[in-house]
């Protein structure tokens, strides 16, 4: 016996050793600096090992006294709020970041442009629209079709308007709608939120609605069956990132002028979505709406992409 405890004893000690050296960094918040695929990595690890160490514990106080010994339960501890993940898609872990970010940093830009970074950049384009130091971040995380500069300006600016629900037209892979939910929670309670786009929901999505309570239409902004949608509906903010040609901008306008308090729209600046430039330009004239756009470029890009601006009803 006293052979077998000792084995016990020093199986404990290592197993708690590798959890205490794989958990260090995530209890000192080192996340950001670890990265996102890392802090994954390790929060698998560490549960994987405390379920040993717990084993172990048990078997200890058995030893001892197996009618009346005390056994211990697994509580989660600072890695399992990174272990709700969907086949390696670190869903539950990024989410994390906007949950439990300070809010002095998820108002300031410069803050929140690193964060952005760490939720990850579609790479669709990658090469056409990013700059070469963010290709690293490219086809990872969230996937989010937004420059990190303009998007982080443009939250910030939302951050005291006490928006309390939300939709957007037009979604791609979900990592705008994810992240911009995730931020005004962190500023008020949110109730309403919806997406309309024409293609299916993507895995990011489907996983989010363990998270966040939300409606999918899958349909055209352009269809009766949106417009019966919206008719008895009105929302905080609408963000207008659909279709950008063949006139279904000003259409997507014109079918959510009054069902928001603050408008926003998607590609304004874009070389390549020019009856959305058009259409912003002539909005911004229009003495109706007060405007803000975020168009911030980086520098080693030559050609203007994206944009976003806000209007608000005066």
């Amino acid at each position: 016996m006293e052979m077998m405890l000792a084995e016990l004893i020093e199986k404990l000690f290592i197993v708690s050793n590798r959890i205490w050296l794989l958990e260090s960094d995530i209890r000192q918040g080192k996340e950001k600096e670890l990265g996102l695929e890392e802090v994954g990595r390790r929060a698998l690890a560490i549960r994987d090992l405390n379920k040993q160490r717990i084993a172990y514990k048990n078997a200890i106080n058995e030893s001892f006294d197996k009618k009346n010994a005390l056994k211990e339960i697994k509580v989660n501890h600072r890695s399992e709020d990174f272990k709700q993940l969907d086949e390696g898609t670190m869903l539950g872990g990024l989410i994390k970041l906007i949950r439990t970010a300070e809010i002095k940093d998820l108002k300031n830009v410069k803050a929140m442009e690193n964060m952005l970074l760490e939720l990850g950049l579609e790479d669709e384009r990658c090469d056409q629209y990013y700059p070469k130091r963010f290709h690293k971040y490219c086809g990872k995380g969230l996937k989010v079709s937004q420059y990190p500069n303009q998007f982080a300006e443009y939250l910030v600016y939302l951050s005291d308007k006490k928006i309390s629900s939300y939709m957007e037209i037009g979604t791609r892979w979900g990592g705008s709608f994810i992240i911009t939910v995730e931020y005004l929670k962190r500023f008020g309670k949110i109730g309403n939120c919806a997406i309309c786009d024409r293609i299916g929901e993507t895995e990011h999505l489907r996983e989010y609605h363990k998270f966040q309570k939300f409606t999918y239409l899958q349909m055209s902004s352009g269809s009766m069956r949106f417009r019966n949608y919206l008719k008895n509906r009105k929302f905080g903010l609408i963000l207008i990132d659909g279709f950008h040609h063949g006139g279904m901008p000003e259409y997507d306008f014109n079918s959510t002028r009054d069902k928001s308090k603050y408008l926003a729209i998607h590609d304004i600046r874009s070389i390549h979505s020019l009856e959305v430039v058009d259409l912003w330009n002539k909005l911004k004239r229009n003495k109706k709406y007060n405007s803000v756009s975020f168009v911030q470029r980086y520098p080693e890009m030559k050609n203007e992409y994206m944009g976003m601006g806000i209007l608000e009803k005066k």
